[in-house]
């Protein structure tokens, strides 16, 4: 019998629960504001990144292209030409000739600030480095 009395009194309820929670509740919603301000200004700060997909469909006839004609007067089969295109449209030397193309060395890239980061600066009267969008 008394054992039953100490193993009620050390069992805990969900009530006991909720009043922890209660009782720290101040604890709680400062570390989750923390964490919120947190991952803001985090996302806010990282530049944004981008990611493409495509896909090249290819007619057998108008597969001579100006860029290629080079490797394909070698005679490849119909197999081992696509194959070889295929290769070379994920090749490094056709990012650098559209690259060369396009200019892209020729023009500065944009600073990416985020929006807390410039109402801050604003704020602070602290002129940012760097071109941006607003500029």
């Amino acid at each position: 019998m008394q054992q039953q009395d100490i193993q009620s009194q050390n069992e805990m309820k969900v009530e006991d629960y909720f009043w922890i929670i209660f009782r720290s509740r101040w604890s709680i919603l400062a570390i989750l504001l923390v964490a919120l301000i947190t991952a803001f200004i985090k996302n806010d700060i990282s530049p944004p990144v981008y990611e493409a997909t495509t896909k090249i469909w290819i007619k057998e006839q108008d597969s001579q292209m100006p860029i290629f004609e080079d490797i394909f007067s070698l005679g490849l089969g119909r197999m081992s030409r696509m194959e070889t295109l295929r290769e070379l449209i994920k090749s490094w030397y056709i990012a650098e000739q559209t690259e060369m193309r396009l200019q892209l060395s020729q023009r500065p890239l944009e600073k990416h600030e985020g929006k807390f980061i410039k109402w801050i600066s604003k704020l602070l009267g602290i002129k940012l480095n760097g071109r941006t969008k607003e500029e």
